[in-house]
């Protein structure tokens, strides 16, 4: 599993299963899905170095790894709520902001997640942002931002597949060659093609390009 997004509200996201793998059942848990294993977050800033945090898969559900993840990684207390039924995907994340005043009402948290546990699937699915957030804080002082459109975009690239061609290491590409004369990659999550001959991927083993440094 494994999905990307950018501040421009563009997506992308691929899941595979193995062939032999046995076929889940239709009420199995996250967990039971993807069985051990780790969630990795990675965060790419334009500016800076990228930065990984990791935690174990040891809740049920993605929203409780994902707790586990801001509470280990970013120290905030987090609760997430989601729903997908298919076609749909829907929910509702809280989080305690780091710098809250101590002067604020010291019960707000408590109760905003009490609410929000009232939440069902079929509204998380089916309701506008306004209507959910009404329904469960309209006792509340409430700001709505303005709603940002999301959107398919994948950030493949002739320079990033090049690179990951790279990491195979000379011989290995040079035995493809020998086989095929060329080597041909797709996209797995737009599918787009990439042709390379024997004298591109030259040129690549000559210069590679330094991958970026990650944090972890």
């Amino acid at each position: 599993l494994m999905a990307e997004s950018n501040p421009g509200g563009e997506l992308r996201a691929i899941a595979r299963i193995a062939e032999d793998a046995a076929l889940p059942s239709e009420h199995a848990s996250f967990r039971e899905l993807v069985g051990d294993g780790q969630i990795v977050i990675t965060l790419d800033p334009k500016e800076g170095h990228r930065y990984q945090g990791i935690v174990g898969l040891d809740h049920d559900t993605l929203g409780g790894c994902l707790e586990a993840y801001f509470g280990q990684s970013e120290q905030l207390p987090t609760r997430l709520w989601l729903a997908a039924d298919g076609e749909r995907a829907g929910g509702l994340l809280l989080q305690r902001l780091p710098d809250a005043s101590q002067n604020q009402d010291v019960d707000a948290w408590e109760r905003s997640v009490h609410l929000a546990d009232t939440i069902k699937q079929e509204e998380l699915l089916g309701l506008e942002q306004r209507e959910v957030l009404y329904r469960l804080y309209h006792e509340e002082t409430v700001r709505v931002f303005d709603p940002k459109a999301l959107s398919f975009g994948c950030t493949c690239s002739r320079e990033r597949m090049s690179y990951a061609l790279y990491t195979l290491g000379k011989d290995e590409l040079r035995d493809i060659l020998r086989e095929q004369g060329a080597i041909d990659t797709q996209c797995h999550f737009c599918h787009t093609k990439y042709h390379y001959t024997a004298a591109d991927i030259e040129i690549l083993l000559e210069d590679p390009g330094a991958p970026p440094p990650v944090i972890h």
